[in-house]
């Protein structure tokens, strides 16, 4: 398992120092706001507060998660993930 760790935190600091993590960070936001599922989501989450005013943020966020997760539009999903994974291919070709 710690080498799986090691591995990931490998291909994550090579994304960040690349710059390519803020590139692909950008890119998924952009199309989230284009798509529609931020606004979907802040309706959502003030739906969610106005009927449990003393929902803990935690709790919230547990709650919105699926959510957000089950909003996503596979479209998206599967472009980020391309986009990862053609990164993730030429960090192997070196």
């Amino acid at each position: 398992m710690s080498n799986e760790v090691n591995i990931r935190e490998q291909i994550q600091n090579y994304l960040i120092e690349s710059g390519n993590y803020e590139n692909i960070s950008n890119k998924l936001t952009q199309r989230l706001i284009e798509d529609g599922w931020v606004d979907k989501m802040k309706i959502k989450i003030k739906q969610e507060i106005m009927s449990n005013k003393e929902i803990k943020y935690n709790e919230l966020l547990n709650k919105m998660e699926p959510e957000g997760h089950n909003l996503l539009n596979e479209q998206i999903k599967n472009e980020i993930i391309n986009e990862i994974q053609a990164i993730l291919d030429e960090i192997i070709e070196q």
